[in-house]
């Protein structure tokens, strides 16, 4: 498993983009505190209420788990959005393409 040091480091390197990397990193600490939050409040709700323990128990995020999104949310923000489906099918990458129905 990566070191969260390490991934920071590799990230700030990929991104090349003070700015950017600055915002993923308070987004992946935001989303390490939410998920610490949601955790906490899971258990202090635990067997009191079953429709507020509904609430949290559904898709359950480790923190590690909120960081590493939150850190890696907008790496796409490196590639002009006409360089982006292009690289994404440079390294392989599945992704979907929605059709957006506009009035």
């Amino acid at each position: 498993m990566i070191k969260k040091e390490v991934l920071i480091e590799e990230t700030r390197s990929f991104l090349k983009r003070p700015l950017l990397f600055e915002h993923s990193l308070a987004v992946a600490q935001m989303a390490e505190q939410l998920a610490d939050d949601c955790l906490n409040q899971r258990l202090n709700i635990r067997h009191n209420s079953k429709e507020a323990n509904k609430k949290f128990t559904d898709g359950s995020v480790s923190k590690s788990q909120a960081f590493v999104g939150g850190l890696l949310h907008d790496i796409g923000g490196v590639y002009p959005s006409y360089q982006r489906i292009s690289q994404a099918e440079k390294w392989g990458l599945n992704f979907c393409l929605k059709k957006k129905n506009f009035l």
